[in-house]
């Protein structure tokens, strides 16, 4: 990079322009492609402000109706955090995992008796993996696709305790295509069991974090390290909680979460606290605790 430089320098000096003039230029370009860039970024940010304020669940608005599903599976509304994280705080974000390398684990996947495997057909037969940020994701190579707001996974969504709420054949009467031209009222219709209703996602998305609070609770009773262990199951990674520090915290987007309802200003600092204080107890595990607490096989 520092020898393109240089040589553009010198073909400018050559050409007769100084080299400040030179350095100047290119400053002021580089500077208006970073204010483009952030106007981008801006209104992006308030394109999905404005979807997430069109959603109405139970009459409630979503941040309203997200604390009290909260409250009623025993969370602070603090878990929220897990939303910037997953999805950005994109209702229709769209997740292709990658197949495991374990043969057996993705023969399962791929099982064509199985749910998960209508899931993926209903994912690539209408080309909702358009969606996906990975653009390379073929129904071959991917399986298991992460849904909406709090990502919730085609894999785990068909076990049968949550099959009641969400189902395969939904998603051939999704609004994702209409709400990505731009028309955000359509959000309002997106089938109920839809995994990217919001509604319909939030409640089972903390059906999901509570069933994994329970599995953690057995070996932790109640304390804020089966919370930790509890965010991580969620996810399936070790490094969850940091990266979910680094989005909400590091990244500023504690603000998304205030601005929709999800938590209230005054409990951003027990925002952070709750999670640089979980993110703490994992931290101090070593490998072999971490995988006593499952993080790394759920997936």
């Amino acid at each position: 990079m520092e020898r393109k430089l240089l040589t553009l320098a010198i073909l400018g000096i050559s050409l007769g322009v100084s080299l400040k003039v030179f350095i100047d230029k290119a400053d002021e370009a580089a500077s208006n492609a970073y204010q483009q860039g952030q106007m981008y970024l801006a209104e992006v940010n308030i394109d999905k402000l404005k979807l997430l304020q069109e959603v109405r669940c139970d009459g409630l608005d979503l941040g309203t109706y997200f604390q009290q599903k909260a409250k009623e599976k025993g969370f602070e509304p603090y878990v929220a955090a897990i939303i910037p994280q997953e999805s950005s705080g994109k209702v229709y974000a769209t997740g292709c995992d990658k197949c495991p390398e374990n043969p057996i684990l993705k023969a399962a996947r791929h099982n064509t008796n199985s749910t998960n495997w209508q899931w993926l057909k209903a994912v690539f037969n209408t080309g909702l993996h358009s969606l996906c940020l990975r653009k390379n994701a073929t129904i071959e190579n991917t399986c298991t696709v992460g849904f909406g707001l709090m990502q919730i996974t085609s894999h785990t969504i068909s076990e049968p305790k949550y099959l009641w709420r969400v189902y395969p054949e939904a998603l051939y009467q999704t609004k994702a295509k209409e709400v990505s031209a731009g028309n955000y009222s359509a959000v309002k219709d997106e089938p109920p069991n839809s995994p990217y209703n919001p509604c319909t996602n939030i409640e089972v998305g903390l059906s999901i974090l509570r069933d994994k609070y329970n599995i953690c609770r057995k070996k932790y009773g109640e304390s804020v390290k089966t919370m930790a262990c509890a965010v991580c199951y969620y996810n399936g990674r070790t490094d969850y909680l940091a990266h979910i520090r680094s989005t909400v915290i590091d990244r500023g987007q504690a603000g998304l979460l205030v601005r929709v309802g999800f938590i209230k200003d005054g409990l951003l600092e027990g925002l952070r606290k709750f999670v640089i204080g979980i993110e703490s107890f994992v931290k101090g595990w070593d490998e072999e605790k971490l995988r006593e607490i499952q993080c790394i096989k759920v997936f």
